[in-house]
């Protein structure tokens, strides 16, 4: 490289512009994409506060919105008051099909004529509202209904491209944490693989991005910890990346908070854990292993609670995976949940601009 950089940079006006491209070639990250950002929204007045406050620096709004029924029923709708912020401030919308409970999903999914009735009316949707386009979220899918599922992509995926709008799915690992002693069929990366119904790599090439659901790693069920463990994500992205394109993979970011009194768990906000954090005096505590922050106390009937929060620091560390595996980008859930201070990470971006 040092001799065609050598022969391109002459000492005429003509080279100029030859020299100037071969040494950016040189540049770390030079011509690579910016990582596109997603924010999930709930309609409440804590995430439209939060919305409101950063609408310059969100590119993709993902409301959670639409959801099917058993009958293959779409009820919901986009607010009124978010569709306006988006256009003012060029943020694409992109809701979420979500399903209310498992039986919805096996309803559809087993019957083509349903399949088509929803995915008529989704694009009906998002075309009056004016979407670029729709991430489907149906959770809860059994094991033998995956190839079904990915059938709905396939056809959502073909109704939604004929209209030029994009099509997502948000995907979980498959990645669990394994119990101490016990023996599994297949492991990765020292996780657990489960697998899930959702066929990766069929999925990929149908869909404009996946968002993986790298987030819960610790909740109902579990020990205390994090949202996600640093090591969860990312082995949940290495693994993920054996089917899934690089530039189609959008890593999950959990910016919520959790709390364990005994084995139950609540889950609040970054503001609501440090308001408990204050009022008991407590120290944050930062687990390099895992890399997030913990605090503890006892609470009014002396239970010894723990509360894990996503601060800046952590999800800086985490964002820092896109960046190095060459990610789409992240999906984070969910808006009004954050640490405040997160933002500083976020740049503004002019209106109409995409990416941040």
């Amino acid at each position: 490289m040092t001799e065609v950089r050598r022969m391109a940079c002459g000492s005429t006006m003509s080279r100029l512009f030859v020299c100037i491209f071969v040494l950016a070639l040189g540049i770390p990250g030079f011509g690579k994409p910016k990582p596109k950002t997603l924010f999930y929204y709930v309609p409440n007045e804590e995430a439209w506060a939060s919305l409101l406050r950063h609408a310059d620096r969100i590119s993709t709004l993902a409301p959670q919105v639409f959801f099917l029924d058993e009958n293959g029923e779409i009820r919901g709708a986009i607010e009124e008051r978010v569709l306006a912020l988006g256009r003012q401030h060029g943020i694409e919308i992109v809701p979420l099909l979500a399903n209310d409970k498992p039986e919805a999903a096996h309803n559809v999914l087993i019957n083509r004529e349903l399949r088509r009735q929803v995915i008529e009316n989704a694009l009906r949707l998002c075309l009056n509202a004016g979407c670029t386009g729709l991430q489907l979220d149906i959770e809860g899918v059994g094991q033998e209904d995956g190839p079904a599922f990915t059938e709905f992509v396939r056809e959502s995926s073909e109704a939604f491209h004929a209209q030029q709008l994009e099509l997502s799915v948000a995907l979980p690992t498959p990645l669990l944490t394994p119990d101490p002693g016990k023996q599994y069929p297949e492991t990765f990366a020292g996780f657990v693989v489960f697998r899930e119904p959702y066929d990766m790599a069929q999925i990929a090439p149908l869909v404009d991005f996946v968002s993986l659901m790298t987030y819960g790693q610790y909740g109902i069920g579990t020990g205390a910890g994090p949202v996600a463990s640093y090591a969860w994500v990312e082995q949940s992205v290495r693994y993920a990346l054996q089917f899934i394109p690089r530039q189609k993979l959008s890593m999950g970011l959990g910016l919520w908070s959790q709390r364990w009194c005994n084995h139950q768990v609540t889950f609040s906000s970054h503001a609501e854990a440090e308001e408990l954090r204050k009022k008991h005096g407590a120290a944050t505590r930062w687990n390099k292993e895992k890399q997030s922050s913990s605090f503890t106390y006892d609470d009014a009937n002396q239970c010894p609670t723990s509360v894990w929060t996503e601060t800046r620091r952590s999800l800086r560390a985490r964002i820092q995976l896109v960046r190095k595996y060459g990610l789409r980008g992240f999906s984070a859930w969910r808006l009004g949940h954050e640490d405040g201070e997160f933002w500083r990470d976020m740049p503004v971006r002019s209106k109409g601009q995409t990416q941040p």
